[in-house]
């Protein structure tokens, strides 16, 4: 098993030393990691505070997750990241299943098998307009032959209140599923209007 943290992005073995970004600037992209070669990613850890300020209190709907899988043009992965972990609305809840897990204090686990076959690349995009201090990560892989029937996973956001949004070349898929076709999951939010409906 490899782990990719922050400080020089080179496959380390056996490390527990936690990872950290001291800050993501407004409007930034950072790339977590870039993986070369066939692998599957087994675990991915995050942590973040849910606020900057009191007038921007949606960090995990403003910080948005990327995965692209052998040198595709645009994301398999494509989600706030409080909703790719079940968290919707920009606020943490706890959550306990198989595939995801969040504790208490915004400690947001994903145990979904994410098989490539060339390479990986994971990334974070800060859509807040303010720096997002202190984020944590860590991605686990191992570098492995994937079997032929491996379908990818996807994971897509859609805010059908959202007017004017560019579209994607992925809407209409499930929250998250496989390329096979086969839905693994969704998570719905609603809410209504300021006119009630």
């Amino acid at each position: 098993m490899y782990i990719i943290f922050i400080y020089d992005m080179i496959p380390h073995s056996g490390c527990i030393f936690i990872p950290c970004i001291p800050k993501i600037e407004a409007g930034e992209t950072v790339t977590l990691g870039e993986i070369q070669g066939e692998g599957i990613i087994q675990h991915i850890w995050i942590t973040v505070t849910d606020r900057t300020s009191e007038r921007n209190r949606y960090v995990l709907r403003d910080l948005v997750l990327r995965m692209y899988w052998d040198d595709e043009e645009f994301p398999s992965v494509e989600c706030p990241l409080g909703d790719f972990f079940c968290c919707g609305f920009g606020v943490s809840y706890q959550v306990n299943s198989v595939p995801i897990a969040v504790n208490p204090t915004r400690g947001f686990n994903s145990y979904f098998p994410m098989p490539f076959r060339k390479n990986a690349r994971i990334t974070i995009e800060n859509q807040c307009d303010e720096p997002i201090p202190a984020f944590f990560y860590q991605i686990d892989y191992c570098l492995t032959t994937v079997p032929e029937d491996a379908a990818y996973f996807h994971a897509l956001f859609q805010d059908h209140a959202e007017q004017g949004r560019k579209p994607h070349p992925h809407d209409g898929s499930r929250a998250a599923c496989c390329d096979c076709g086969c839905n693994t999951g969704d998570v719905s939010e609603s809410y209504g209007t300021a006119n009630g409906s």
